[in-house]
């Protein structure tokens, strides 16, 4: 690449890996369109490119979420359990899928869930663990409470529903290995909509968990042959991602829930139009 287009990569990926790191979707969702907009860089080797990346804002912004115990680790490992084997079915069958049915399927779970976000955003925070929950969950142990810097409080929530929840959280792999966008976008309105978690601990938890499941993908887009990995654009992309994600987590503990909400609202409602576009054959899909 040459190196106009591998410090445009970079700052793209900076800004992405910020972006998604705040909202736990791991960058993908603007380092995709990105690069195949500005830089015309083939759809799944940018697809590629953004899965490695996504690794990276794993680990830039979950272990910082993990010391400062937002992210609830107990839960985002069982919801791993799912994503990482539906993320290389994705994978497998992201040659072969019609690109206008994903993008229209894809468009609709978007558009729904910015809808159940909004109507939600009035909602108090989930009320605190009562007598009646299941016997399957108390065995779980999920953790409860998390410290809310912005807030100045602790914030108690009770996580229910989660075999549905463990259910719904293999679209978010299958659909983080087809289109390498991290499974966030499917996978906190799934905790903050279905589970009762705060969307704080949704975000840090998605971060937490996207890099596993992105490494089930990226195994998958790697051994194909030949390899849609390509180093020369991957190396820049991660570092940037890397260094945007460790940004953005300082960022997080600075913004209120109902901001966060917003702000996801949005990226939910322009990734929805982003796709239906793609439908259509606008925006290089």
């Amino acid at each position: 690449m040459p190196i106009v287009s591998t410090a445009v990569s970079f700052v793209i990926a900076l800004l992405a890996g910020a972006f998604g790191s705040v909202l736990g979707i791991g960058g993908g969702l603007f380092i995709i369109p990105s690069l195949t907009l500005f830089l015309g860089v083939h759809l799944k080797t940018a697809i590629a490119a953004s899965i490695v990346a996504v690794i990276a804002t794993s680990l830039g912004g979950g272990n910082v979420y993990v010391r400062r115990h937002v992210a609830d680790v107990r839960l985002g490992l069982l919801l791993a359990l799912a994503t990482a084997p539906s993320a290389v079915i994705g994978a497998l069958l992201a040659t072969s899928v019609n690109p206008r049915v994903l993008a229209a399927v894809f468009a609709l779970v978007l558009a729904v869930s910015a809808y159940r976000m909004l109507r939600g955003r009035r909602q108090a925070p989930a009320a605190p663990r009562d007598k009646g929950e299941t016997a399957g969950e108390g065995r779980l142990r999920m953790r409860d409470r998390f410290w809310d810097d912005a807030s100045r409080q602790t914030i108690v929530y009770h996580v229910r529903n989660i075999p549905i929840g463990v259910g719904a959280s293999s679209v978010a792999g299958l659909i983080s290995g087809l289109l390498g966008v991290g499974g966030g976008i499917v996978q906190v309105p799934v905790m903050t909509l279905l589970m009762g978690v705060p969307i704080k601990v949704a975000t840090t938890t998605s971060t937490y968990v996207i890099g596993i499941t992105a490494m089930a993908g990226a195994f998958v887009y790697y051994n194909h042959k030949p390899s849609y990995i390509d180093p020369a654009l991957a190396i820049p992309v991660t570092i940037g991602v890397f260094l945007g994600a460790s940004i953005g987590s300082q960022i997080l503990s600075r913004l209120s829930q109902r901001l966060l909400r917003d702000l996801f609202t949005v990226v939910l409602l322009v990734y929805a139009v982003q796709m239906t576009l793609r439908i259509f054959g606008i925006g290089g899909g």
